[in-house]
């Protein structure tokens, strides 16, 4: 992610547009994913049949319980997130937030697991202006694609980055 934000953060400085990065947090990315959203979104994506069932199933035959103290609770089939710790659950958290709305036309999204990076660009010369456009679009897609599937940002990791 990193260098792919430095890349096209360089390419749009050198093309003289005004620049922000926005970087946002999924809030609980991993334990947010609806199960039957994600499913939806794998079909969306026209993945090979029998990779989408491998990946159903991976889904599906899951059984955690929740442990306190010397207790533990029965076996249940959860209807939201993947599994922690596993090496393809980082994917699906990016198949389930890859349609996340750009906040403007002039705007690059990179994603990785539950990090969302917006490079924001604008032809024009005022800073305010790119800051005002920013922040009114960012608040409106981003919100609306956040009560849509789910999820939230999580604000204690919001950072927008002007350049200088």
């Amino acid at each position: 992610m990193a260098i792919a934000t430095t890349a096209e953060t360089i390419s749009q400085v050198s093309d003289k547009n005004q620049c922000c990065v926005a970087l946002r947090d999924v809030s609980r990315a991993f334990d947010k994913v609806w199960l039957s959203t994600l499913k939806y979104k794998l079909n969306q994506i026209k993945l090979a049949s029998i990779l989408n069932k491998i990946l159903c199933s991976f889904l599906d035959n899951r059984s955690p319980s929740i442990s306190l103290n010397n207790y533990t609770g029965p076996p249940f089939q959860p209807d939201s997130g993947v599994p922690q710790g596993s090496s393809i659950s980082p994917t699906l958290c990016t198949i389930y937030t890859h349609d996340i709305a750009t906040p403007l036309t002039d705007s690059t999204n990179i994603q990785y697991a539950d990090h969302i990076t917006q490079i924001i660009t604008y032809a024009g010369k005022s800073k305010n202006m790119l800051a005002k456009r920013i922040e009114r679009e960012i608040k409106k897609n981003i919100n609306n694609y956040e009560n849509k599937w789910k999820i939230k940002t999580n604000t204690q990791k919001f950072t927008l980055l002007p350049k200088q």
